[in-house]
């Protein structure tokens, strides 16, 4: 358990790291956020970005969960 969380955790600041350094991910994190809200104007950025940020996010962990386990299962 404690390798989940520590690889979802892991998982989940390196995408916190990678919103703030990159701008193509920053893109990728407001338009993914785009699918979730139906305004499409500029003061609806931030509603877009928090979105996003939050179902990318969920991604990312649930990946590094998954890649944990493979790790583990290859090594055993």
């Amino acid at each position: 358990m404690r390798r989940k969380i520590l690889a979802a955790g892991a998982m989940l600041g390196l995408h916190t790291l990678a919103v703030v350094w990159s701008f193509g991910y920053r893109a990728l994190v407001v338009d993914a956020g785009a699918l979730f809200t139906h305004a499409r104007g500029i003061e609806d950025i931030p509603s877009q970005a928090l979105f996003g940020f939050i179902s990318v996010g969920l991604v990312v962990a649930v990946a590094g969960v998954i890649l944990e386990r493979l790790w583990h299962w290859i090594r055993v």
